[in-house]
């Protein structure tokens, strides 16, 4: 989702190379240092308890500065141990997994676990560099997550409308039941209203947003809605 362009190794002063596998509930963690020394993988929870542990395993030779950390983006669940990791000073890189794949088959991995999938991509930060992440602003989260119900409730709601359309060719149809749907879709609207007036107002909290808001908005067919989706998938359009 963000910019990871990956360019040959260059002559950053990465010391430590460290690959993170993301489970929902667990990772597994790998090191090598950039004398091929390699460290067995370990695994804990998804838990600020885990994400320390996993800070304390690290080689205590190697400082931040020259630590290089590289995960996959597994849906949202690197996200917590990825910001807890940058706001620590760490550089960190978060590759498509399509990527950390590709470079597998190159290296012609042919077994697959956490912990090995933890040593490769840890060979990957060592080979290859990519952009480094950063948290989003804030604005990022509050639209991505008004779109998201938004899309979920707009599902829910042509779900219903279809059922209330075939009831409506039942023999008898009953009233009682058709009053029920019919309110439900009117909750669902009253629902999407709601949410489509707090993007429109998001949109205007941050000064880049809102202007690329208003620019975007000013071309016939695209509304609000549309306008933050294309913000949010692009970043603003710092990742194209």
């Amino acid at each position: 989702r963000f910019s990871l362009k990956d360019t040959l190794m260059n002559d950053a002063a990465y010391t430590c190379f460290v690959g993170i596998d993301i489970a929902a509930d667990t990772f597994s963690m790998a090191w090598r240092t950039a004398d091929a020394t390699c460290k067995k993988a370990m695994t804990c929870k998804q838990t600020p308890s885990g994400f320390r542990a996993l800070v304390r395993n690290l080689p205590k030779s190697h400082v931040v500065e020259h630590t290089l950390i590289l995960m996959e983006a597994t849906s949202t669940y690197w996200i917590p141990l990825a910001t807890h990791l940058y706001d620590l000073g760490y550089a960190v890189c978060v590759v498509n997994p399509l990527r950390a794949h590709g470079f597998a088959r190159t290296m012609l991995q042919r077994s697959k676990t956490d912990t090995i999938d933890a040593r490769m991509l840890a060979q990957m930060a060592e080979k290859f560099r990519f952009d480094l992440w950063s948290p989003p602003p804030q604005i990022y989260e509050e639209l991505r997550q008004r779109l998201d119900q938004r899309a979920h409730l707009v599902h829910i709601r042509t779900q219903e409308k279809n059922r209330l359309h075939a009831l409506k060719r039942r023999q008898p149809a009953i009233s009682a039941v058709l009053k029920r749907m019919k309110d439900f879709i009117t909750y669902l609207d009253k629902q999407i209203a709601e949410i489509d007036k707090e993007i429109k107002q998001v949109l205007h909290t941050d000064e880049a947003w809102a202007t690329s808001a208003t620019c975007l908005m000013s071309i016939p067919g695209i509304g609000k809605t549309l306008t933050a989706m294309l913000l949010v998938t692009t970043l603003n359009f710092t990742t194209c």
